[in-house]
């Protein structure tokens, strides 16, 4: 039996309803593989919008779409703001609707400084070579201070740890929104494929905290991620891809981990049965439940909270 849960709007007020991003019929085939099948997909202001599913399941067809990296099958209608967009789209195009992307490789350069690669959509798209460094320097450690982020603006980004290259990548996206949205009234929309799965507990927290920060500056996103767990604790609405079609659309307050593999498998999972055992929490289990088509092998994410918090052992990744 198939769950579906219907999405809600963002809000009572007309110009807080129209949503930020508006998908509709998006289908992409390769050769006889039907990745995407009439996809559809809203994401409203001021949102945090998980998006889930199994590898193979279409998320990082429907992501790279978006990007510009793939054409869409004929049909699919994409709207931005209201304003609608004609698809296929260059790389690179949205972002001047709005759009900014973070992929899981982050796409920093670790050769230079951490001030080089926040400026390198200025040297790489906009016009600016006549850069004053000085004065670049001095907006980027005020804007590190406003969102707590610990970065010298001319340290080399090869010395950086994962989460502090994490916060570099988002808060470069965000930069650029901000500086080339100013005045357009939204904030755009960002969109972060995969931003956490190498990094422990506590720097997730970190990138949490970043996120929320963003939000309440009126920037949407979209969270890519294959953890149940943080998909409930930083979105507000999520929906599930499965076999290139839409599962489910839901509120996350109101969806609990059973639920959520349901729409994601498509039928029962025994959780406690895909539980580590204690002396091997990073060990994967095979539950013959999960044979054949569908085989997710969930893990227990062990990752140790500090600060006198419990530990992660019982999270699940597909």
């Amino acid at each position: 039996m198939e769950i579906e849960i219907a999405a809600t709007p963002a809000g009572n007020d007309a110009s807080e309803a129209r949503p930020v991003l508006r998908l509709t019929n998006l289908s992409k085939s390769f050769g006889g593989v039907q990745a995407l099948d009439r996809v559809g997909l809203q994401v409203g202001r001021g949102e945090v919008h998980g998006l889930l599913g199994q590898n193979g399941s279409g998320k990082s067809t429907l992501i790279k779409i978006l990007s510009g990296f793939h054409a869409p099958d004929p049909g699919g209608q994409l709207w931005i703001d209201g304003q609608e967009i004609g698809l296929p789209v260059a790389p690179g195009a949205l972002r001047e609707h709005g759009l900014s992307f973070v992929h899981q490789h982050l796409g920093l350069i670790p050769s230079i400084t951490v001030l080089e690669n926040l400026l390198v959509y200025d040297l790489a798209i906009a016009d600016r070579w006549a850069i004053n460094w000085r004065a670049e320097a001095q907006r980027a450690r005020e804007l590190f201070a406003r969102y707590d982020i610990r970065l010298d603006p001319l340290a080399g980004v090869s010395r950086l740890s994962p989460v502090e290259r994490a916060q570099l990548a988002i808060v470069r996206a965000f930069d650029w929104l901000q500086r080339t949205r100013g005045g357009k009234g939204a904030s755009g929309l960002l969109v972060l494929d995969e931003p956490t799965p190498f990094l422990p507990a506590h720097d997730v927290d970190v990138l949490f905290r970043l996120v929320r920060d963003i939000v309440r500056a009126g920037t949407s996103v979209i969270f890519v991620s294959h953890d149940i767990d943080e998909v409930l604790e930083i979105t507000t609405r999520a929906t599930v891809l499965r076999d290139g079609r839409i599962a489910g659309t839901f509120d996350t307050a109101a969806m609990d981990k059973r639920a959520i593999v349901h729409l994601i498998v498509g039928q029962h999972v025994d959780l406690e049965s895909m539980r580590p055992p204690a002396k091997s929490r990073g060990a994967r289990r095979d539950d013959p439940q999960l044979a054949g088509r569908h085989d997710p092998r969930f893990l227990g994410r062990a990752r140790a909270r500090r600060g006198g918090r419990p530990d992660r052992t019982d999270r699940l990744r597909l």
